[in-house]
């Protein structure tokens, strides 16, 4: 006798051998004894869940010799011959390849000739969803009223594609994936009876790859028993999947809490030379990724993961090093990651890549936290104190020098309360006003020749000069401080917990609004650098929003759609309008109807 793989081997010849369709096989049997019995059904679901076995189990039910029962005796002549496959009034028929109209019309005719044997005669048709619309409504009318003696059975993975026409001349069924712990069962059933030798470990590795497929996994477990020679170890399990071992993800995850890309580089260098694939190195780092998340949960989570107390306390350890906003942007990260490796050729580069910005990340702010650290901003403007020479991070490496812009008209900076507004030569310092000139048509570029202390000391008015153009600018400025001057370019400094402000400040709109506004105030022009500096902390006096817009100028009118704000609306609620699309309009303006 031939070799029968194991899928057919141990193929369900009963409806209680069937593992993880409850629902459905306890419908069937109901139906069939009470002689409810339908002319069509439609079973739906993931591959190797059941669905072509179930049809056959239901066809052995209908035209066993012991008449329609749901226990079937498998001894008969009509159930042995439909086991084999060889009954004439079972006929199985391939979708995707009998999909035409003519293959259709065909079975139309032969459907009004009465069985040769049984009691009924069964069509069962798979990847029925592969059959041209052309075809479906070909047997729209035979599927509605077929002969008595007809019954219809459809396996389909894709029941979205069926049309609706179709669904509402059918009972559906829904097949599931078959849990884990059911296919493991199942496979220590096979290596009994088949006196393979596999320890616990390779048989879960097998089961959880099979990803709720029972015919995935005997195959896979056939496969992996040819290859050992009737002994399966953990190690070929994973050489054959590409399963990435937990000891490795344990030591990528734990050079990612250490901050050293230099052992990930060396991991991603050890399994590209050895020829494994790179986006299971991710896939496996992206599910370690949702362990953690799922330890972080306490002890409610152990049986959602089913590891055993040594993997557990691992990594119990390791989510503690994170928090649930670095485990999200990590997984973030590195699904977007998945996604680049698949279109490019190289895929070891955007790996490397992300795993460096990994290992390199800033603690992660809560948009809540932000908003508070705003709301704690200390009142006045004094200026700044002096940062002792702070030495630039390795991200913050100078930029090579911005191309020449259209210059921009004048900002006119906010006056403050009780003092005169600087309306000297529009807005600039006495120390940075230029001799008077001829009128001319095109805008003087001032030479870069302010001191670093002058522009400290008249910072408080270069963020009112921002202020007056952008909220959401001087928002995020309000965390910085000019730390540096040379060579004609000035470098504006973040503390190392702001790195957040820094990424969002430095966009060219952003930077063309502070650049103006230094040059209108202060009378700087030249290259601007923003950057988070190393050593950097808040100053006690840091400068605050003005609590009331300037005075003159018309109100802009509401943009549609667009929530206003009126005047005396607080510095850190406009901030946040403007971020999210709103704007502030006067009091006196009525909003847009």
């Amino acid at each position: 006798m031939s070799y029968l793989v194991f899928a057919r081997k141990f193929r369900p010849q009963s409806f209680d051998d069937l593992l993880g369709q409850e629902p459905v096989i306890t419908t069937l049997r109901h139906a069939i004894e009470q002689q409810r019995i339908g002319q069509a059904y439609l079973f739906a679901g993931p591959r190797g869940t059941g669905k072509t076995s179930t049809a056959r189990l239901f066809a052995k039910a209908l035209n066993c010799e012991k008449c329609p029962t749901p226990t079937p005796c498998n001894t008969c002549s009509m159930c042995v011959e439909i086991t084999e496959g060889r009954s004439l009034d079972v006929m199985e028929i391939d979708g995707a390849s009998n999909r035409q109209i003519d293959d259709i019309r065909t079975l139309r005719e032969n459907v009004k000739f009465a069985p040769a044997r049984g009691r009924f005669k069964i069509y069962i048709i798979d990847e029925f969803h592969q059959i041209t619309h052309d075809a479906f409504n070909a047997l729209l009318k035979t599927l509605e009223e077929p002969p008595a003696h007809v019954k219809f059975i459809f396996a389909t993975t894709a029941p979205h594609k069926v049309p609706a026409t179709i669904l509402s001349r059918c009972q559906r069924y829904e097949f599931k994936r078959i849990p884990q712990s059911v296919i493991l069962e199942k496979l220590q059933t096979i290596v009994k009876a088949e006196k393979v030798k596999a320890p616990p470990e390779a048989l879960a590795l097998i089961a959880r790859a099979a990803a709720g497929s029972l015919r995935d996994a005997e195959s896979l477990l056939d496969q992996l028993a040819a290859f050992g020679e009737g002994t399966i170890q953990v190690a070929d399990v994973q050489a054959l999947l590409g399963v990435v071992e937990d000891e490795v993800l344990s030591q990528a995850v734990e050079a990612i809490v250490q901050r050293q890309p230099v052992p990930l580089l060396q991991i991603v260098a050890r399994w590209a030379d050895a020829g494994r694939d790179l986006t299971q190195f991710l896939t496996g780092l992206i599910g370690y990724l949702r362990n953690l998340m799922v330890a972080r949960l306490g002890e409610a989570g152990q049986p959602i993961l089913d590891v055993g107390p040594e993997t557990w306390t691992r990594l119990t350890t390791q989510a503690q090093a994170f928090s649930e906003e670095e485990l999200t942007y990590l997984f973030y990260l590195l699904v977007g990651t998945y996604d680049v490796m698949r279109r490019v050729g190289d895929a070891r580069t955007p790996l490397e890549v992300t795993l460096i910005r990994a290992s390199r990340r800033e603690p992660v702010a809560r948009i809540s936290d932000l908003i508070r650290q705003l709301e704690r901003a200390p009142q006045g403007t004094p200026a700044p104190a002096a940062a002792p020479s702070p030495v630039l991070s390795s991200s913050a490496a100078p930029r090579p020098p911005s191309p020449a812009r259209t210059p921009t008209p004048d900002l006119a900076p906010l006056p403050q309360k009780g003092s005169d507004p600087l309306t000297p030569q529009r807005g600039l310092a006495p120390s940075a006003v230029a001799p008077s000139a001829p009128e001319a048509t095109a805008t003087v570029i001032l030479e870069p020749s302010v001191a670093l202390d002058e522009i400290k000391r008249q910072w408080p008015q270069v963020l009112q000069a921002v202020q007056q153009r952008k909220m959401s600018t001087v928002a995020y400025l309000l965390e910085a401080q000019p730390v540096m001057l040379s060579a004609g370019c000035l470098t504006i400094g973040f503390p190392p917990a702001f790195r957040f402000h820094q990424e969002a400040l430095d966009r060219p709109e952003h930077r063309a609004l502070i650049e103006e506004a230094l040059r209108q105030v202060a009378g700087w022009t030249g290259r601007l650098e923003i950057v988070v500096v190393e050593g950097l902390t808040r100053s006690e006096t840091a400068p605050t929003l003005a609590e009331e817009p300037p005075s003159d100028g018309a109100p802009m009118p509401d943009a549609p759609g667009q929530p206003a704000f009126v005047a005396d609306t607080p510095p850190i609620v406009r901030a946040a309008a403007e971020l999210f699309g709103g704007r502030s309009r006067s009091a006196a303006t009525p909003p847009r109807r």
